[in-house]
This record gives C-alpha cells, sequence and structure tokens, in this order.
C-alpha cells in the first residue's frame, strides 16, 4: 500500500521557524506557546534545537588568491582582477564587491 506524500522538509522547516519566530515575540512560555497552537512540545523543542543548531547563513571573508592592477593609462578600466591563468576582470567604476567575489568564485572553479 502506499503512502500519501509528505510535507517536504522545507515546508516543515518553514512552518516550524515561523512558529518558533512567534513564540520569540510572544513572551510565553514555550509550554504555553504549544497548547495554544496546538503544537505538540516534543517537536516544537526539536525543531527550535534543529533550528538553533543551523544559524543563518553569516557572510565569510575568504583570501582569494589573485593579484589586482590599477591601470592608470586604461581610462576605461579602474580595476583589472586576474584569477588564475585563463581569466582577466577588467571593473569599471563603482561595482558590487558581493557580484565580484561571486565571478571571482566561479572564475576560480573553472580554471
Amino acid at each position: 500500500m502506499r503512502s500519501e506524500p509528505t510535507q517536504s522538509s522545507v515546508d516543515r522547516s518553514e512552518f516550524w521557524s515561523g512558529h518558533i519566530n512567534k513564540w520569540k515575540k510572544s513572551g510565553l512560555s514555550k509550554a504555553e506557546y504549544c497548547r495554544r497552537h496546538g503544537l505538540a512540545k516534543h517537536c516544537f523543542l526539536y525543531w527550535h534545537k534543529k533550528l538553533k543548531q543551523s544559524p543563518e547563513v553569516q557572510p565569510e571573508v575568504v583570501p582569494l588568491p589573485f593579484s589586482v592592477q590599477t591601470s592608470a593609462s586604461d581610462q576605461q578600466a579602474s580595476l583589472s582582477v586576474k584569477v588564475g591563468s585563463r581569466f582577466v576582470v577588467a571593473i569599471q567604476g563603482d561595482f558590487h564587491a558581493s557580484v565580484l567575489k561571486k565571478l571571482i568564485k566561479t572564475l576560480e572553479a573553472m580554471s
């Protein structure tokens, strides 16, 4: 006999994350929050611990093996970044550091 599909782990994670955030704002004890919302306390405690162990992704500074060359003679490019031996990226004016970081990681993976 085939059982019906269950919720995905992402759906369950989002469900419990939402309840945990509401509980934090409620000022109630965990047990009282569970009683008022019809939640199994052991499930609430399980997910509280599980989600606490996997915190939100924090930005990480990663040193990258590339050289940065500025070019005074080239008016259009204010910065050139050489990644490995295959790629040179020319950056003009303002740029977003996070986009550059992703680009460099991608190019390093390809070289």
